[in-house]
């Protein structure tokens, strides 16, 4: 593995580097969405025990080209483990390099992506489809990131059920949506979440460690209050359903998705992948491509 890799824009180099990392879950799902051809946020990924103190220098010039001044945090690690730590968060440039010994302390690659802000999320959706292709679509909406579902943080706040044609056409079968009183609930807790991961800069999070009242202090002091995501969590509104235009993109991207169950090196009976609507809604792009097998170590 080299030192700094660029992630492949080419679906079909993005299929061949998936091998390259074997072991690396994550990686591999964020190739595998490339291979598909969905679009996926351009990034770097950087070998936290490759990288020495000359590398630095070309490390920030090669992360200035993402972004001049900031970066979004993921991480991978080999095999993984039960508790690992959040990672979905922005930083500055100058803050890479102790990003990068912190992620190897843990034994862990270091993921830098264009820096898409999670509070400016729009929906986001978890979709997982079977080998009987029914697809089931779970959504949060703004102030929300797929990481909240994702992590098992909160219930979806709607749900939607798809039957797949042999062509990856959909037909929805069920819906259901949040009850008003636990909307009001997931608000809180995603309030605390936020003080705690993007003011507190926690890695590892128990909401419980704060209270909802010093959690919106903390949001206040960090000046985020003006932001229409965090406004609409503050404030005492209903849960608005996810536009059908982001359904039907989702849905869209199942159909291709769902194909990966008919390979016949594929060998599972189900697929997942998660995706959001970024900067605001202006595009929506797929986080990873999950398989139980590779992720979970499941035969």
């Amino acid at each position: 593995m080299r030192a700094i890799t660029w992630l492949p824009l080419d679906p079909s180099d993005a299929a061949a580097a998936i091998r390259k990392f074997d072991g690396y879950a994550k990686l591999q799902g964020i190739l595998q969405g490339r291979a598909l051809d969905l679009p996926t946020l351009p990034g770097l990924v950087i070998d936290s025990f490759g990288v020495t103190d000359r590398d630095l220098n070309s490390l920030i010039s090669e992360a200035r080209k993402l972004h001049p001044h900031r970066l979004l945090i993921r991480h991978d690690r080999s095999p993984e483990i039960g508790q690992y730590p959040q990672g979905g968060y922005l930083i500055s440039i100058e803050e890479t390099w102790a990003e990068l010994e912190w992620y190897r302390s843990q034994r862990r690659l270091l993921i830098l992506l264009y820096p898409a802000d999670p509070i400016d999320n729009l929906y986001s959706a978890a979709v997982t489809i079977t080998s009987d292709r029914v697809m089931q679509l779970e959504i949060v909406g703004p102030g929300f990131d797929a990481s909240d579902l994702n992590r098992g943080f909160i219930s979806p706040f709607e749900s939607h059920r798809y039957i797949l044609d042999a062509a990856g056409c959909s037909r929805k079968i069920s819906s259901s949506y949040v009850h008003g009183q636990a909307y009001a609930t997931a608000k809180s807790l995603r309030l605390r979440k936020i003080a705690l991961k993007f003011i507190v800069r926690r890695r590892f999070i128990k909401v419980d460690e704060i209270s909802l009242e010093d959690a919106i202090s903390l949001i206040r002091e960090g000046q985020l209050t003006s932001r229409r995501q965090i406004q609409q969590l503050l404030g005492n509104v209903n849960y608005v359903a996810a536009p059908p235009a982001f359904i039907r993109k989702i849905t869209e991207f199942g159909g291709r998705v769902a194909a990966l169950l008919n390979d016949p090196g594929y060998c599972e009976n189900l697929i997942a992948f998660s995706a959001s609507q970024i900067e605001n809604g202006q595009r929506t792009v797929v986080w990873d491509i999950v398989s139980p097998r590779r992720k979970y170590g499941l035969i």
